[in-house]
């Protein structure tokens, strides 16, 4: 995890998921295997896929996971993004869960 915004809100880095076919049971499965407890992955060939309660947090996530891989984006051009380390990773995000209820 590189940003705050990233540790804020998904809490880790989001998984990759591999390259299945789309349509077919296996995409659900790589899906379920690997995304863990995050709110979205990134399936290798594919795109990204988040989830949520409901449309409007699956939404949000999609949204959150865009804005960031722009930032990363840039920050890339610009140089090599720093991580953040786990145990500010963990504070931020607890922060975020407790202080935002989200």
């Amino acid at each position: 995890v590189c940003l705050t915004a990233m540790a804020d809100f998904f809490g880790r880095d989001i998984p990759v998921g591999e390259l299945v076919l789309i349509g077919e049971e296996e995409m659900g499965k790589e899906i379920v295997r690997k995304i863990g407890n995050s709110k979205a992955i990134i399936m290798k060939n594919h795109g990204p896929f988040t989830i949520g309660k409901n449309v409007s947090e699956a939404l949000k996530a999609a949204i959150f996971l865009e804005e960031s891989a722009k930032t990363l984006i840039m920050a890339k051009i610009l140089g090599e993004p720093q991580s953040i380390p786990e145990s500010i990773v963990n504070k931020l995000h607890k922060n975020y869960i407790e202080k935002y209820g989200q």
